[in-house]
């Protein structure tokens, strides 16, 4: 968000449910599109399951790998 995103594409997997009730279908403002991995197959997998919701740069966060500085 604070670098400038317009929209966020999460990939979620397991329990998913718990992770849209949660967040629902927009973060401080922005929309969020939640595209459903249905078998755990690598990072690779995960952007082929949100290919079609990208149609220009994007920025990948991996949410099980959070850092606070």
């Amino acid at each position: 968000i604070e670098l400038g995103a317009d929209e966020l594409v999460v990939v979620v997997g397991y329990l998913k449910e718990v992770i849209i009730d949660h967040y629902g279908d927009e973060y401080e403002g922005v929309p969020i599109t939640y595209a459903h991995q249905r078998e755990q197959n690598g990072l690779a997998h995960a952007l082929l399951t949100v290919e079609e919701y990208i149609d220009d740069d994007f920025m990948l966060i991996l949410g099980d790998n959070v850092f606070e500085a």
